[in-house]
């Protein structure tokens, strides 16, 4: 078993590989279909939304599975928490994508580090 620093350590490498490679399709977009800049933010958002919808499908299947009911799979997944989470989850939303779109114009722009 890892220990926390271990941990901690792995998860950052991770993290910085999984980041540093987040645009790299917009490297074959715009050499394969000529897509650059807030044009390729959209195939990235829905790119991003069906990898979601998949992730929550995957995890209700598993509750079905470990439950074997329908109703209790409902149950057993994440809460919303909607009346206490929407402004902070906005403010992140529109942050990360004003940031998201800032690094497109700039990848577009200035090129990737190679």
């Amino acid at each position: 078993a890892l220990h926390k620093r271990q941990m901690g350590l792995l998860a950052a490498v991770v993290n910085g590989a999984w980041g540093g490679c987040a645009l790299i399709p917009l490297h074959y977009a715009r050499r394969d279909h000529g897509l650059s800049g807030a044009a390729f933010l959209i195939s990235y958002a829905t790119g991003s939304m069906i990898v979601n919808v998949l992730i929550w499908l995957g995890l209700f299947l598993y509750y079905c599975q470990t439950t074997r009911n329908i109703q209790d799979a409902v149950q057993a997944l994440p809460k919303w928490h909607l009346k206490e989470l929407w402004k902070p989850g906005l403010a992140a939303g529109v942050l990360y994508s004003i940031g998201n779109f800032s690094s497109i114009l700039a990848v577009t722009y200035l090129g990737q580090a190679t």
